[in-house]
């Protein structure tokens, strides 16, 4: 059917298997391989040819546009000879109208292209546009491109058939289920062919190799072969001696029932005996991956999940909402993989068709109480089963907390998953008026119908023709630009490191930019990229490089030698909490500062030197040569380096940084508090907290023989950092949180409120909150949504505290659904 699932290299390894099939074809031009791996980038402006003016000589024209898109843009007109003169006529008669509406619609990769250039350019060029103006739409504009060069029927997830594949194999020829990480799809399959075939089937866990289990195996077989039943082997990677022997006893076979068929389930492993390999037919059983615009995945999703729906299941009960929650069972299912896909983050979670079969198996469970109960025999069974109440929260609660909530801890996704739950595991969405909210789609009509045995195909024949929408909003999430390009980073990442490894032992010219701040003749010097340092050539470069380590070395702050630092700390004397936090942050911070000025001064002083043997000091070099933020200071920085936007803002936010430091310093007992925290700024905000927190439980005025649990309470106040003039009498006020998923209007005259986001916003920065500690509080509203707090968007750690938000009228499961996060970071 397809290959095995990989959600870490299927489609960016496709893609580089169709770009190389492409260039052997010379449909692939100079860089334009590299402009749709990184299109602003040294390596994609090596490659390119330069057929028109400096890309930086327009300014940005129209408002709409973000800067990343005009940027790609500029460089595709700087280096394409076939879209300069594009690029000159966008402002002009309805050009700009058309530009627009690729920038803004759903599906730009099916769109038509603008000044009829569909017509002017290659499959490749093509997608260099796209990848250009619509950069979060790469994957899905990828896959169009396969689709468009290989055919559709190959790049999808084909629907598995073992009926037609047992009729037309040989007995003598084992079927291999192959599996990564649904062991369970592959038991099912057989038990249920095997059930609708009225066929015996003999299944036997291996899971290991020895000389008991050797003889067990060609036991069952033996008595298989002349029986005609199936035999079904599970997790037998391990075991390629039994393998092998139950292969050499099948060919060997001179009486071999018909009917017989040998069935073989494990992990792809490289211990594999490649005679079985070669001599079996393999099969994937995993299900299909969710990709992000993929039109075919609910589809097949749906009709897989569909199949585990069997005869017993569908009889079990005869009320008029059973199979609308049977369908809704699965919809809920495929949405929960396509949002993984969809969030920012995806989930961080391994749910297989295991979870699926253990929620039908639930809600047969809790549609058939009252079959269940033995407590009173003599009471007659309702005679009328419509009219029996169903404990739809019993379901819910099985389903959220126990079958897909076991393995979940994270309590955002905890929120997330039972809100799903309460909008399609009700009565409402059982009915046949009911719709996916923003989308307009409804349940098959036929599963409103009365039930019948072939129920579940008509079901899948409408589902075929009508599959369930593969959007945000079907997930009842809300579309973001960050949401959008949650796995073209790391496709493009690891399409970089393909091409990287081709191309870094190129013979190169590498120019500087005419934008750098520094003087000399760089634009004349040849470096070769094989060259062990940049510092190894005395060229004009290298005076640009001691240039520009003057200059950095003067923008950093005076006086944070270590000395320095340890007389800072001193005069804050005591033994507190706060003070222990402070000196680790101090020093932290010291040491950032001394390998930066070390660094520096070991540039400045190379003139005098034949050259520079210090990895370090080279790598350094090499990135300030091309005007980059050093790699080896943000890994020294780690969580508190500033955004990498160029070095000079980047060395100018670290002494932003400092300086507030020094301010922190006044922060202690006895001493007058700074007014307002940066909390982004720490390497551990954790211990911030804990001194709130400490400093709560040391106020704190309850009886001596009572238990509380103190948890952070927050509350996001109207005034900027500016604003403050004194500190709270209790806690702490701070800044430098982010929002994701929502604004935060504020107003004069009325409180403020949450509000939707367009899909271009990306986050927005929260006015001052005032975080305090004290005993749990219970009284919590249905309008109370508390949003986790992390310290990075990748929200790889437990929130450090939650804060409280609170929208009249407005449920806490809306902003739950959106996602909604704050992040430090």
């Amino acid at each position: 059917s397809s290959g095995i699932n990989e959600q870490s290299t299927g489609e960016y390894f496709a893609l580089a298997v169709l770009l190389e099939i492409e260039d052997s074809a010379g449909n692939v031009g100079p860089g334009e391989r590299e402009f749709l791996v990184a299109p602003i980038s040294e390596t994609t402006a090596k490659s390119l040819p330069r057929s028109g003016g400096p890309p930086s000589s327009k300014r940005k024209i129209f408002e709409w546009m973000t800067d990343e898109q005009w940027q790609n843009l500029q460089v595709l007109a700087h280096h394409c000879s076939w879209f300069g003169d594009v690029f000159d006529r966008m402002n002009k008669d309805s050009a700009e109208v058309k530009w627009r509406q690729l920038s803004e619609c759903d599906s730009p990769e099916s769109a038509p292209l603008p000044d009829v250039l569909d017509q002017r350019v290659t499959k490749v060029q093509h997608l260099m546009v796209i990848r250009a103006v619509r950069p979060a739409r790469f994957i899905t504009a990828s896959l169009k491109f396969a689709s468009d060069l290989i055919g559709k029927k190959v790049i999808s997830d084909n629907s598995i058939d073992l009926g037609t594949i047992v009729k037309t194999m040989s007995a003598r020829t084992p079927i291999l289920l192959l599996y990564r990480d649904e062991p369970e799809n592959a038991r099912f399959l057989i038990t249920d062919l095997a059930y609708k075939r009225q066929q015996e089937v003999i299944s036997l866990y291996v899971g290991k190799s020895g000389a008991m289990e050797l003889k067990q195996c060609q036991m069952i077989v033996e008595k298989a072969l002349q029986a005609g039943h199936w035999v079904h082997l599970h997790a037998v990677h391990d075991c390629p001696d039994i393998l092998l022997n139950l292969l050499v006893s099948i060919n060997g076979a001179k009486v071999m029932n018909s009917n017989f068929r040998l069935w073989l389930s494990c992990e792809p492993v490289d211990t594999f005996p490649s005679a079985v390999l070669q001599s079996c037919l393999k099969i994937c059983t995993d299900s299909p991956r969710a990709i992000p615009g993929q039109s075919s995945f609910m589809k097949d999703g749906m009709i897989r999940s569909l199949s585990w729906i069997t005869p017993d299941v569908l009889s079990s009960c005869t009320r008029g909402d059973w199979v609308p929650l049977l369908h809704n069972l699965c919809l809920i299912y495929n949405l929960f993989q396509l949002r993984g896909r969809l969030a920012p983050n995806g989930w961080k979670y391994n749910w297989t068709a295991a979870e699926l079969w253990e929620s039908l198996r639930a809600a047969v469970l809790v549609f058939n109480e009252d079959k269940l109960l033995v407590t009173d025999r003599t009471s007659p069974a309702p005679s009328n089963p419509q009219s029996r109440a169903v404990s739809w929260t019993a379901l819910r609660y099985l389903l959220g907390e126990v079958i897909y909530g076991g393995q979940v801890h994270d309590p955002l996704d905890k929120q997330v998953i039972n809100s799903m739950l309460d909008h399609f595991v009700c009565p409402a969405a059982c009915k046949k008026d009911y719709e996916i909210p923003k989308t307009k789609w409804k349940l098959p009509s036929c599963c409103f119908q009365p039930l019948r045995s072939n129920q579940v195909s008509q079901i899948v024949s409408q589902i075929e023709n009508n599959p369930p929408p593969e959007t945000f909003e079907a997930c009842l999430m809300h579309s973001i630009s960050d949401s959008h390009a949650s796995g073209e980073k790391f496709f493009c990442s690891q399409l970089a490191q393909i091409y990287e490894i081709e191309t870094k032992e190129a013979e190169v010219e590498l120019p500087v930019s005419s934008s750098t701040p520094i003087r000399g003749s760089a634009n004349s010097a040849t470096v070769k990229s094989r060259d062990r340092s940049p510092l190894s050539v005395k060229t004009g470069k290298d005076i640009d490089l001691i240039e520009t380590a003057n200059i950095l070395i003067q923008k950093l702050p005076k006086g944070w030698h270590k000395d320095y630092v340890t007389e800072r700390l001193k005069k804050l004397g005591g033994s507190f909490p706060y003070t222990y936090f402070m000196t680790n942050e101090m020093s932290v911070m010291q040491s950032i500062l001394e390998e930066i000025r070390s660094t520096l001064t070991a540039i400045k002083t190379s003139i005098d030197q034949p050259a520079i043997n210090s990895p370090t000091v080279i790598s350094v070099a090499h990135d300030l040569l091309y005007q980059r933020v050093p790699r080896h200071w943000q890994n020294l920085a780690g969580s508190i380096s500033p955004n990498p936007t160029n070095t000079l803002t980047w060395i100018g936010d670290i002494v932003q940084r400092c300086s507030h430091l020094e301010r922190a310093l006044q922060y202690s007992k006895g001493r007058e508090r700074v007014p307002c925290l940066w909390i982004s700024i720490f390497s551990s905000p954790e211990g911030l907290l804990g001194t709130i927190m400490h400093e709560a439980v040391q106020t704190f005025d309850g009886a001596a023989n009572t238990f509380e649990v103190f948890n952070f309470q927050t509350e996001i106040t109207n005034r900027d950092k500016d604003h403050i003039r004194e500190s709270p009498h209790e806690g702490m006020f701070v800044y430098g949180i982010s929002l994701y998923g929502a604004s935060w209007e504020r107003t004069i005259n009325e409180s403020p409120q949450m509000q939707d986001v367009s899909p271009k916003s990306k986050f927005t920065q929260l006015p001052v909150i005032h975080v305090t500690a004290g005993p749990s509080q219970t009284d919590r509203t249905h309008c109370l949504y508390q949003c986790p707090v992390y310290s990075t968007r990748a929200m790889d750690d437990k929130p450090l505290f939650y804060l409280d938000i609170f929208n009249e009228n407005v449920h806490y499961s809306k902003w739950a659904l959106r996602g909604l996060c704050c992040c430090l970071r």
